[in-house]
């Protein structure tokens, strides 16, 4: 037997109590007295009744509407609120983001000239205390970049420019950049593009943005004199990269909980590296925005490997695609489209562990 409604159950309890009829004798009386003549025929108790369960139930759904109208209106007053305070909250990473960054553009300009002699000669000590400056320095520019493209995440404004990118030139600009960096760890990057590989219509500076992200982390978390790796091949419809490196790994329980904003898979031992769990959310916003999709394989002791796809065949809205990027993977549909990506993805042929080879120095 299927349950009865709520209203149909207090109905019925009021007819056993005979609250819902109390008033019907009362009101059948007053009416034959004053409207029962020889011209009117009187209505029965069964009349009574059908009429008073009928107000009965247009006074609760009066009531429930009335109730409904009000939640409604608090609903939308809260919306606009909450409105208001995102924007609020929006343009003032906005604002202070910029004005951030002049002044930190100031500071690292004069280091740099001290360090190369241009305001006189500087003792080993000073090159020294100079040196951690400026490193302390940049880590500070890259996390009000990372504000900054946050903001632009979350209100879609990111602006893209595409342009005709050979993969492997790309590949070797971001190598030069990073592997400065590499080395005070005495780690190698190494490429290895496929030839076929195709160029891609893409926004240079984004995907390099991305490619810088994923090999800064290799370094952070990768053990001294390792190797890390980039592999590239075309696939059937994309450009498949892979990321490889050699070092602590992720559980496999938090592989995709990475990409979120401000997650880090391990809080206390990640602060002395740096970071605020930013640069992988960004990477996934900029990677889906190019139609195409990010994901990593990892094993705890032994690496990780991130993978990244980019369609061969460009898409024609970069930013409008951006704008309806799910950066806080709360939306199911979209979060079921990259894993049937994912899995749709021919990796390279040779298992996980098979390319690890002879790689690793350590």
């Amino acid at each position: 037997m299927r349950d009865e409604p709520e209203v149909v159950k207090i109905l019925r309890e009021e007819e056993r109590t005979g609250k819902l009829y109390q008033n019907s004798s009362t009101k059948y009386n007053e009416r034959n007295s004053h409207e029962n003549t020889s011209d009117t025929i009187p209505a029965t108790s069964h009349n009574y009744k059908e009429i008073n369960v009928t107000a009965s139930l247009l006074s609760r759904c009066k009531q429930s509407m009335e109730q409904n109208e009000r939640c409604q209106k608090t609903t939308e007053e809260q919306i606009i609120q909450l409105k208001k305070l995102d924007k609020i909250k929006s343009n003032f990473l906005s604002v202070t983001s910029h004005e951030l960054r002049t002044p930190m553009s100031v500071i690292k300009g004069y280091i740099q000239m001290m360090l190369k002699g241009n305001l006189g000669t500087i003792s080993n000590e000073q090159k020294h205390a100079l040196d951690i400056i400026l490193r302390n320095s940049n880590q500070l520019d890259t996390l009000i970049q990372d504000i900054l493209d946050i903001s632009r995440l979350e209100s879609g404004t990111m602006k893209f420019i595409p342009e005709r990118t050979n993969v492997k030139n790309m590949l070797q600009q971001t190598i030069e950049t990073m592997q400065s960096i590499a080395d005070t760890k005495n780690i190698k990057i190494n490429i290895n593009v496929e030839e076929n590989t195709p160029d891609l219509i893409i926004d240079q500076e984004r995907v390099k943005q991305v490619i810088v992200n994923l090999l800064n982390n290799a370094i952070k978390f990768s053990y001294e004199r390792s190797i890390i790796t980039i592999f590239v091949r075309k696939t059937a419809d994309y450009v498949l990269f892979e990321i490889q490196d050699f070092g602590r790994g992720i559980p496999k329980d938090k592989q995709d909980k990475i990409f979120e904003i401000f997650y880090q898979t391990d809080s206390e031992r990640d602060r002395k590296f740096g970071g605020v769990g930013l640069g992988l959310a960004i990477s996934r916003g900029i990677i889906l925005a190019h139609g195409g999709n990010i994901w990593v394989e990892s094993e705890p002791g032994t690496g990780s490997t991130f993978r990244l796809t980019l369609p061969i065949t460009p898409v024609q809205d970069l930013e409008g695609k951006f704008r309806d990027v799910d950066i806080f993977k709360i939306n199911d549909t979209q979060r079921a489209m990259e894993n049937d990506l994912r899995e749709k993805t021919v990796v390279w042929n040779e298992p996980f562990e098979g390319r690890r080879g002879k790689e690793c120095q350590k």
